[in-house]
């Protein structure tokens, strides 16, 4: 049985690719509700360096404001793609922002224009403690392939590989 409850957004979402005037808005979402990171980076700042590194951020208009309600920093190289973080601001959680996020990610496997496959799939490394991150990536299709011991730096903690193939193939 599922005991978690979704609410429903308040307002249309909006995904969109990050701006350097964003960044002092993520601080609020990344420090206390993170779902998920995969670095020992602690700012959405620092999370974008990296010569391919690609922000998006998912924006609600509420009281006559845009408002950020969750980002996510990834890296698409051939053939794969790396989810590098994923957030959600803490007011707004359980009304599928994360998932409307991971979505546009997915939907980056393929050209918008001709559906062509330019990607096969999509990993992450995922702490060993994330618990909810991982039971979060699981039901998107996300499969645990590896254990890797110590890949945390800063806590020596063990991550897991998980990865996400377009069509569900291996």
């Amino acid at each position: 049985m599922n005991t978690h409850t979704h609410k429903q957004p308040t307002t249309k979402l909006g995904i969109r690719y990050m701006i350097p005037s964003d960044t002092p808005r993520l601080l609020d979402i990344q420090t206390p509700t993170l779902i998920y990171t995969n670095t020992n980076e602690q700012t959405p700042a620092t999370s974008l360096r990296g010569p391919y590194r690609v922000g998006m951020v998912a924006e609600t208009h509420e009281k006559e404001k845009d408002l950020i309600v969750g980002f996510m920093i990834f890296e698409p190289t051939a053939p794969e793609m790396q989810l590098i973080t994923l957030a959600t601001h803490r007011d707004h959680r359980r009304q599928r922002i994360g998932t409307t996020i991971l979505d546009t990610l997915k939907s980056k496997l393929q050209d918008g224009r001709t559906g062509e496959r330019r990607r096969d799939r999509i990993y992450l490394f995922i702490r060993e403690t994330n618990t909810p991150g991982q039971i979060f990536f699981r039901s998107a299709g996300f499969k645990a392939v590896q254990t890797l011991r110590g890949h945390f730096t800063d806590t020596g903690e063990d991550a897991y590989k998980m990865l996400y193939t377009l069509g569900g193939a291996r």
